[in-house]
């Protein structure tokens, strides 16, 4: 048994956590600076899938990666090297509060939620953020690379390309969170 020695809620330190034994490239698997965010996305899942066999942690190299949804597994690490970022790519919004161009994918589709119309996107639905994950143990995300939500427009100018805002919601609470369109709402 673990003595807690600070209520963070957490008995042991990331060193319990770490899997250097096996380490899964994501550039491997398909995966780079110049490929496009639904490549990167196909192959940062796969690489976590087989990471996920028997344990490790999938190394996201130094570069820029635009990404859709990451979905994290049991006993699996994401490693963000130095000078890596995982970026969130855009996607189609033509019917919104704020308005996007995609480029070519999108993120998880929201889960249905018997909650939806009582509280906002942001705490019902989890499926469509940059990073997801589901009833997982034992994973981490470290390393001083960095995640990225916004996107720097073609005048120089910040735009957030995951919305905190919420997209129109589902005609019937057993549906999914959308009505037809929705967009990455969090990054985790």
């Amino acid at each position: 048994m673990f003595a807690i020695k600070e209520a963070t809620g957490c008995p042991f330190d990331r060193n319990y956590l770490k899997k250097e034994n096996r380490k899964f490239d994501i550039c491997a698997y398909g995966a780079g600076t110049d490929m496009p965010p639904v490549t990167n996305t196909i192959a940062i899942n796969a690489a976590i899938r087989e990471a996920s066999i028997e344990g490790g942690t999938v190394i996201i190299p130094k570069g820029d990666f635009r990404v859709y949804t990451i979905v994290l597994m049991s006993g699996v690490n994401i490693y963000l090297s130095e000078g890596s970022i995982l970026h969130a790519a855009k996607t189609d919004i033509k019917n919104s509060y704020e308005l996007q161009e995609g480029e070519g994918g999108n993120y998880g589709e929201p889960e249905a939620n018997l909650y939806a119309g009582l509280q906002d996107h942001g705490h019902t639905y989890f499926r469509n953020s940059l990073i997801y994950g589901s009833e997982v143990q034992d994973v981490m995300i470290y390393g001083p690379g960095g995640i990225d939500g916004s996107f720097l427009n073609d005048k120089g100018e910040l735009e957030h390309v995951l919305m905190g805002g919420d997209p129109p919601e589902p005609e019937k609470r057993s549906e999914a969170g959308h009505r037809g369109e929705w967009f990455g709402n969090k990054a985790l």
